[in-house]
């Protein structure tokens, strides 16, 4: 790397330019002298995104929250980032909860910039839980033109109004019966 005084600038110029691999590598080189370093935990868990391992970059997400509550902060962006990304793995209840933590955390800032989207993140995904009524009551606190690529396609808040509109029309699924066991077994 070309800058000693600050590598991680390099690391960003490599991933600019889309050499998500090399800076991958560079990223990972510098964190094994410095497992600690928020800002390349955060940079390698967005060049693990760029390169299709949501699994990853949500380790070192997790991680960068983890060092951040042991300091005693918290980042909204963090936790609607992570959730994001969970919602592509599909884990809709974990997307549900770092949605809330980030529209908790702005609750108490002058500037929110997340709460839209953490909203509209958490109304897909309780919709997904079987839960459109909480979902609707996220979706009113969203423009109506809001729409963002979530879970591999882009979404808007008319395709979720109508998604909660179908949830509410259809009966609940039945729920199964368990067996008794028999003492003839």
């Amino acid at each position: 790397m070309g800058n000693p005084t600050n590598p991680l600038k390099d690391i960003r110029h490599i991933a600019d330019h889309r050499h998500y691999g090399q800076a991958l590598r560079y990223c990972s080189e510098f964190l094994a002298g410095s497992p600690n370093n928020l800002e390349a935990l955060w940079q390698r868990a967005y060049l693990w995104a760029q390169i299709r391992s949501p699994e990853l970059a949500m380790a070192d997400l997790s991680r960068v929250i983890d060092l951040k509550a042991l300091r005693g902060q918290r980042d909204s962006n963090d936790y609607f980032i992570r959730g994001w990304w969970r919602a592509s793995q599909g884990q809709y209840r974990e997307t549900a909860e770092d949605s809330a933590t980030a529209i908790e955390i702005e609750s108490h800032l002058p500037v929110r910039p997340y709460t839209e989207w953490a909203r509209f993140n958490r109304a897909y995904a309780l919709i997904r839980l079987d839960k459109p009524n909480e979902a609707l009551e996220d979706l009113m606190a969203v423009r109506d033109n809001f729409s963002v690529r979530l879970d591999g396609a882009l979404r808007s808040k008319r395709q979720l109004l109508r998604e909660i509109a179908a949830a509410r029309k259809s009966p609940p699924a039945p729920r199964r019966r368990r067996r008794k066991r028999s003492d003839h077994g």
